[in-house]
């Protein structure tokens, strides 16, 4: 495995996000929260299902999601994320919300009513201007990028039931 990675994305309004992360030094890979003990690995082990369009912001989420010991399926559009669905067993979603084609509260209103609504689902998004409605309505689901991770996997964690 590489000691580091490097990551830039670009949101739709043309906004560049760089990130550089050096697994061996970084404070966040150092604590404690952050890794699971051997012995709880398989119980600890939840799949998760990202959906975002750039590619490199996804990548990064599942870096993070899968230090964590989160499996994550990255997926760049919805449909890719309706194919998984009956073919895995999922235990959360986590969209974004500006995504082309059917955007993220378009999934998510779907997802809601569809058979797979017992499983939680949690929105991000840059720029979530013009869904104010639904953004208020679902706060507790919503995270605005760029993401403070720790913040993320506590929240994660606290949703699924897993301990550290």
């Amino acid at each position: 495995m590489k000691d580091f990675c490097l990551c830039q994305s670009t949101n739709t309004i043309g906004r560049n996000h760089y990130y550089k992360i050096k697994f061996n030094t970084h404070p966040f890979f150092s604590q404690k929260h952050f890794f699971a003990d051997n012995k709880n690995m398989s119980e600890m082990r939840k799949r998760i299902i990202y959906i975002d369009d750039d590619y490199q912001s996804g990548l990064l989420c599942k870096v993070f999601l899968e230090k964590a010991n989160f499996h994550v399926d990255l997926c760049l559009n919805t449909k890719e994320a309706r194919d998984l669905l009956p073919k895995e067993p999922i235990d959360m979603v986590i969209t974004d919300i500006g995504l082309p084609g059917e955007n993220g509260i378009q999934f998510y209103e779907w997802f809601t009513q569809s058979q797979f609504k017992e499983i939680p689902i949690l929105m991000v998004s840059a720029h979530a201007i013009g869904f104010n409605e639904v953004l208020t309505k679902h706060r507790d689901i919503f995270f605005e990028k760029p993401i403070f991770f720790p913040t993320l996997i506590q929240h994660i964690k606290k949703i699924l039931g897993v301990t550290d």
